[in-house]
């Protein structure tokens, strides 16, 4: 099988998550990807890449697939030769799209030309250019042999001589206008004259303008979409002193109507994803955040473990200012489903799971993870769900929000998600937020789904079989968080005493306070 996209070994394949009124997927704004993407886009805002970033490799063979192409858009040469073919596509495009606008008939057809002599160079430019690069993932190797194949058919040579005979041809067009006193003349150009070098001397020079002056000028056909009236007159004289170029022309337009290779046109699309991406880490380079190439364990000897993993968004935030972000590592462990993380507020709970979430995507993506080292099984999407405010519009209580928005998670057909909770049901008694939360975990667990749940519940992460306990740690002055978390038991401390310390709420604070 030749050559079908750098995307995966059968082609990209549309396949989007759950997603709200503006199409993005659901766990985006709760794992800060709404940011992260945002900021990968914006590296090439010519290319609409939401369709790439918003779906999700499902197996295994095209994460690969990916990770190898993309370990290739970082050798230098690779990126640049497919860097220049994107601007040629991108213009070979533009040029056509001009053809199609302009009103002229003969505009129009000029266009085209342009436009097939700029695909034609960007083609043979990456085939000329890939030659010369050591390429190591299947993908480009087999782009590589069908440049070599497409620019070697005779079809394609034999359009390419058309295109270039003809663009010369164009551009050997001259004429001669003749400026008298009250009038201007069209012409045949008739000597030697070249074009003009001194058109200044036609509006400055007074002597010369009172008399007779005739100059040669290229032709008129390549410029904007529009032709002035002297324009059209100077393509009527073109026509009749030269209809052999202009048969021609006509010609070349009906055969090479459409010449763009969609494959190619694909192609250019399909490396702004990794375009993009390398842009990005470039970007990040000077901060030092810690990337890898994840490893994809295989299903019945399911390996999921993350070392050094940190929320990029907050990274990437923290590296503006100059601040650092702590680390992290986590693992499930045999026939663990469900990491369920408890500590202090602000502590790094929910910041850890964002983090994990995030490497989940990136994984998914055939894309480097931020994180040391990673090792994660396959999933077919991400489910999220994080604490939401009462809604204003409906009027219904917090509590009501969040069991509607659990209901489609818990309703999912999908084969194999990763899960995030965060805080679910803080406005219940104590007793039905565990009774809740048992039920949840215990329903993602029956669907083999792995998961986060960060809560204050601590009942929830009584370790069985298939939970496991995390704990946010705390120095030993009882107040300052590490940031740290570690698997132990839940420790039943409520940490309230730096919620108190913080608005000034020990005994001797009130009791001063009702005293004034």
């Amino acid at each position: 099988m030749g050559f079908i996209s750098i995307l995966g070994e059968n082609g990209f394949k549309l396949k989007q998550s759950e997603t709200d009124f503006l199409g993005t997927p659901l766990y985006f704004n709760d794992l800060n990807l709404v940011q992260i993407v945002d900021m990968i886009r914006n590296t090439c805002p010519e290319y609409d890449l939401k369709k790439y970033y918003y779906t999700l490799a499902d197996n295994k063979a095209d994460i690969y697939y990916r990770q190898e192409v993309l370990k290739d858009f970082y050798n230098e040469k690779v990126f640049e030769a497919a860097n220049e073919f994107s601007y040629g596509l991108l213009r070979a495009r533009t040029y056509r799209t001009y053809s199609e606008k302009a009103e002229h008939p003969v505009q129009s057809k000029r266009w085209k030309i342009d436009a097939a002599y700029m695909y034609i160079l960007a083609v043979v430019e990456l085939e000329k250019s890939l030659k010369e690069c050591e390429l190591t993932s299947r993908g480009m190797n087999e782009l590589r042999e069908y440049l070599t194949t497409k620019v070697n058919d005779e079809a394609f040579i034999e359009f390419t001589e058309k295109t270039k005979s003809l663009a010369d041809k164009m551009l050997s067009l001259e004429f001669e206008i003749e400026f008298e006193r009250h009038s201007i003349k069209i012409a045949p150009k008739k000597n030697d004259t070249s074009y003009i070098d001194k058109i200044d001397e036609l509006l400055y020079d007074e002597s010369k303008r009172k008399t007779s002056l005739s100059r040669a000028f290229s032709s008129p056909l390549a410029g904007a979409l529009r032709i002035a009236r002297v324009e059209d007159k100077i393509i009527q004289v073109l026509m009749k002193e030269h209809p052999e170029v202009f048969k021609e022309l006509d010609e070349f337009g009906n055969r090479y109507n459409n010449f763009l290779d969609e494959v190619l046109v694909k192609l250019e699309d399909e490396m702004q994803f990794y375009i993009s991406f390398v842009l990005f880490r470039r970007k990040l380079e000077k901060y030092n955040l810690k990337f890898c190439t994840p490893s994809i364990s295989d299903k019945g000897n399911e390996e999921f473990a993350v070392c050094e993993a940190y929320d990029l968004a907050l990274a990437c935030k923290n590296a503006y200012e100059g601040k650092p972000v702590v680390p992290n590592s986590l693992d499930y462990r045999d026939k663990e489903r469900f990491l369920v993380i408890t500590g202090p507020n602000q502590g790094g709970k929910t910041t850890l799971a964002r983090g994990i979430g995030q490497i989940v995507y990136f994984s998914m993506l055939g894309l480097e993870a931020p994180a040391g080292k990673v090792t994660v099984p396959i999933f077919n999407d991400i489910m999220t769900h994080f604490e939401v405010e009462e809604s204003l519009d409906t009027g219904a209580g917090k509590l009501k929000e969040e069991l509607k928005r659990l209901k489609p998670m818990m309703e999912s057909e999908h084969e194999r998600c990763f899960i995030v909770l965060n805080e679910l049901f803080t406005t219940a008694a104590s007793y039905d937020a565990y009774v809740m939360g048992s039920h949840v975990i215990k329903h993602f667990i029956e669907d083999d789904y792995y998961g986060i749940y960060v809560t204050h519940i601590q009942e929830l992460a009584r370790e069985t079989e298939q939970i496991a306990s995390l704990v946010a740690g705390i120095a030993d002055d009882g107040k300052t968080r590490t940031y740290k978390i570690e698997r132990k038991p839940a420790e039943g401390i409520g940490h309230a005493s730096t919620l108190v310390d913080k608005y000034r709420l020990n005994y001797e604070e009130i009791k001063e306070r009702l005293a004034r």
